[in-house]
């Protein structure tokens, strides 16, 4: 198809009277006219409970939409509500108020979402007449407009502990936030993703040799994900448990139009094998039995190929069970650079690799 030269370029009206800013992180292209329509009440009542909740002197967010491109609009405080919003926001850091969400979305609104989500993926749609289906999709925007509410209620509780941390941490190091950031990679495995669907799946894939070999082979990864689920006993139950969990989730973006984890299951796939559940390298199949018989090893391998691990892993089971400690010299860069501190760096990265629990030697 060529170019007429004549197209007008698009013209771009105000959502709204007011002051408005683009979103081009979550709203990088335009949105569907269902996103369009769904999302702006849900998020503004989101946004203002979060903003009453924590005394910030604005109540919510407003979105609206210029060809299809999202734009965000901050909503103003009654003056009336000020002092409240003052007094309630005093309270907020002595009292770490962000926790009573922390505790309420760990034991209510998680499990209970959870739990909506499953009853709505458990219902086939081939199997609904014309006035069933309706309804049922009516279920699903519903439930979709309630999970972006809570999306937003909960999200101040996140940034605002965080957000404190790395302005005190940059008045007293002097850091640049593009630093500081890095402390904010979390180490709790809630901070990777982690789950009881997941723990369930990396302990069905521990005993079943099967499935990790299964897992570790080529293939048409649709397949191959059909094939794990197929799986008798535990480790089948695992990944259809986690899939089940994870496999409606979108990958790029937050309209319904974006593909989800089981519509990508090359990427699906590639996430489960970075959890852990894959073979050791060649150069750790050659050199560990030997290491865990006591044998001297020179082993030689590119770098990435898992050369530090094949020696670390066996010296920390000798270790464990012989109640030994033991000091090594690691070649590379890396760890040299590491200095001192690569001790805590190598104890902290063991501890989250191995069930086994490492005391540093006393210097």
């Amino acid at each position: 198809m060529s170019s007429t030269g004549n197209e007008a370029a698009p013209h771009f009206e105000p959502p709204g009277p007011g002051s408005w800013e683009q979103d081009p992180v979550h709203y990088p292209r335009p949105m569907t006219r269902y996103f369009q329509e769904t999302q702006p009440p849900a998020f503004g009542a989101g946004t203002r409970e979060f903003a009453r909740f924590y005394g910030l002197l604005m109540d919510g967010l407003r979105t609206g939409y210029a060809n299809g491109f999202g734009y965000n609009q901050v909503v103003s405080v009654p003056d009336a509500e000020i002092p409240a919003r003052l007094e309630r926001a005093a309270r907020v850091f002595p009292e770490k108020l962000w926790r009573e969400q922390l505790h309420a979305w760990d034991t209510q609104h998680k499990p209970a979402s959870i739990a909506r989500h499953r009853e709505l993926q458990g219902v086939s749609p081939d199997t609904l007449s014309d006035l069933e289906l309706a309804a049922y999709l009516k279920r699903c925007r519903d439930h979709h407009s309630d999970m972006i509410t809570q999306h937003m209620r909960f999200t101040a509780g996140a940034l605002l502990p965080t957000g404190d941390f790395l302005a005190q941490a940059g008045d007293w190091t002097g850091l640049p936030p593009s630093e500081l950031l890095g402390l904010m990679r979390g180490s709790a495995a809630v901070s990777a993703g982690g789950s009881d669907e997941l723990e369930s799946l990396k302990r069905a894939f521990g005993r079943d040799p099967a499935a990790r070999e299964a897992l570790a082979s080529e293939g048409d990864p649709a397949q191959l994900l059909a094939r794990l689920r197929s799986f008798g006993g535990e480790a089948g139950a695992a990944v259809s448990g986690y899939l089940d969990l994870v496999g409606h989730r979108l990958i790029d973006g937050f309209d319904i139009a974006e593909p989800s984890a089981l519509e990508l299951p090359e990427a699906l796939l590639k996430a489960i094998k970075r959890k852990g559940f894959r073979l050791p390298t060649p150069i750790q199949r050659k050199t560990m039995p030997l290491i865990l018989q006591g044998m001297d090893v020179v082993g030689m391998a590119r770098t990435g190929s898992g050369k530090t691990a094949a020696f670390v892993i066996p010296m920390v089971e000798r270790c464990a069970l012989f109640e030994k400690a033991a000091q090594c010299g690691c070649p590379t860069r890396l760890i040299a650079n590491i200095g001192k501190g690569g001790q805590a760096w190598t104890v902290e990265a063991l501890r989250t690799q191995l069930p086994y629990r490492l005391r540093p030697q006393a210097e």
